[in-house]
């Protein structure tokens, strides 16, 4: 197989609507349509094409970006103290791009997490490198993590906007993060707050059940009937044979018997209590 050679690379490569959704999808179109006199490859081939393709890439948005930058640092070693990549340190790698600085040189780490690759936040490159970690590393787990994740291998300077941004945008963080809506409250009836009446003044009733209890030798069904001091939370009970009008009117007069006549009843709209309203 003969040697391959690569072409020089222009911005035109990273379009602004991409020719994919994601990153590696931009290094396969480079090794489709940059490489010259392709044979059969091999895995090893592939993988250093994929390098070789990648650090292209990053180096085409680079050098549209931070091209002061790369030209100070190969003619002076160093960068302007008016440059906002300065507080960052950056310097060239082996492979020609520009990394960050870190305290990390000692650490038996990957170049990439030692010296991560920086990246401008606005270019479309850096937003498929946000999403693709997102949704393949980070999955919906905030932003935060997806900017670590991100910065094994990547800085961006003021990548939480745009992490913030791609997060808007995904379904499943929207449906992770969605925060019900909480509705307005009223003021509390004057039933509920006055304190200085006696209990079960005004009160409110329903009903529950059924229940299975016996009676004799047979089982029947009976219903509860509870009544609720709106003031005090005291409660009165007592048993109903049945959800009609007569049974809840039968505990409604043994519930006078044992605690007066109150000022108020309240309950929902059951027919056996509009029945015995009338």
């Amino acid at each position: 197989m003969e040697k391959t050679r690569w072409r020089d690379c222009g911005p035109d490569i990273c379009p602004g609507t991409g020719c994919c959704g994601k990153f590696h999808g931009l290094e396969g179109f480079c090794i489709g349509g940059k490489w010259e006199d392709q044979g059969k490859l091999t895995n090893q081939d592939r993988v250093s094409e994929l390098r070789a393709s990648r650090a292209a890439v990053l180096g085409c948005v680079q050098r549209e970006y931070y091209e002061p930058e790369i030209k100070d640092l190969k003619e002076w070693s160093a960068l302007r103290k008016t440059s906002p990549l300065f507080p960052l340190e950056p310097h060239l790698g082996e492979d020609g791009l520009l990394r960050a600085e870190g305290r990390l040189e000692k650490v038996p780490l990957m170049t990439d997490s030692k010296y991560p690759v920086l990246l401008p936040r606005d270019h479309h490159v850096t937003e498929l490198i946000v999403r693709e970690t997102h949704e393949n590393k980070a999955r919906p787990s905030g932003r935060e993590h997806t900017l670590a994740v991100m910065r094994q291998e990547f800085w961006v300077p003021k990548g939480r906007r745009l992490i913030d941004r791609v997060l808007k945008r995904c379904l499943v963080c929207r449906r992770v993060s969605w925060k019900e809506s909480l509705q307005r409250q009223t003021n509390r009836p004057a039933d509920r707050v006055c304190v200085v009446k006696a209990s079960f003044t005004h009160t409110s009733v329903d009903c529950f059940g059924p229940f299975s209890a016996k009676q004799g030798r047979k089982w029947v069904k009976q219903w509860g009937c509870l009544f609720t001091c709106l003031n005090s939370k005291a409660i009165h009970l007592e048993i109903l044979d049945g959800l009609d009008a007569d049974s809840f009117l039968n505990a409604i007069t043994c519930f006078l018997a044992r605690r007066g006549v109150p000022e108020r009843i309240r309950s929902d709209n059951g027919t056996n209590m509009i029945r015995a309203n009338k």
